[in-house]
């Protein structure tokens, strides 16, 4: 029993509170990972108690089991979360992005992802746009090497330069 039930609806629907849906949204690395989350929204719907946790709790724990929460069980009727999971789950995540992250960024209004780190340099890869970075920070500049990858997306692979293609490699 819910407290709102919206109506039943020809397709599947998932409704969030806005703070809940921007930290959510912050947190999925790709639409495929989303889908999948609904999914398992949908597969353990009427198994996870719904009190006290809230969307980002489920998403903690989606990831935490890596999407499997009941491996092995019979038959569960009811699993209970950890109404702190969610919370725990973010700060640590957001502790480990801004531990790796560069003093500053090349774009304030592109949120990056930090694929990988060696050696001082940093590699940054936008979420929201076709921007590549490479940072690297020397006394206590950061010095940035960005390229704007939307021109890669119209092209013919077949006239690609060996340049071209050593540079889509290393993305």
């Amino acid at each position: 029993m819910h407290f709102f039930e919206p109506p039943q609806l020809k397709y599947s629907h998932h409704i969030f509170f806005l703070t809940e849906f921007i930290a959510l949204f912050d947190s999925i690395e790709n639409l495929n990972e989303l889908s999948l989350f609904f999914s398992y929204l949908d597969k353990n719907k009427s198994k996870i108690n719904p009190f006290f946790i809230s969307v980002i709790d489920k998403f903690a724990s989606f990831k935490g089991t890596h999407s499997v929460l009941e491996d092995g069980a019979i038959n569960f009727n009811m699993i209970t979360l950890d109404p702190h999971w969610g919370s725990n789950w973010r700060y640590e995540e957001l502790g480990k992005y801004w531990s790796q992250a560069p003093s500053n960024f090349p774009d304030v209004n592109v949120k990056w992802n930090i694929s990988n780190s060696y050696q001082g340099n940093i590699s940054l890869i936008s979420k929201s746009h076709f921007y590549v970075s490479w940072s690297t920070t020397i006394n206590n500049c950061t010095i940035h090497f960005c390229a704007d990858c939307k021109y890669l997306l119209n092209e013919d692979p077949l006239q690609w330069s060996t340049s071209d293609i050593i540079f889509r490699m290393c993305l």
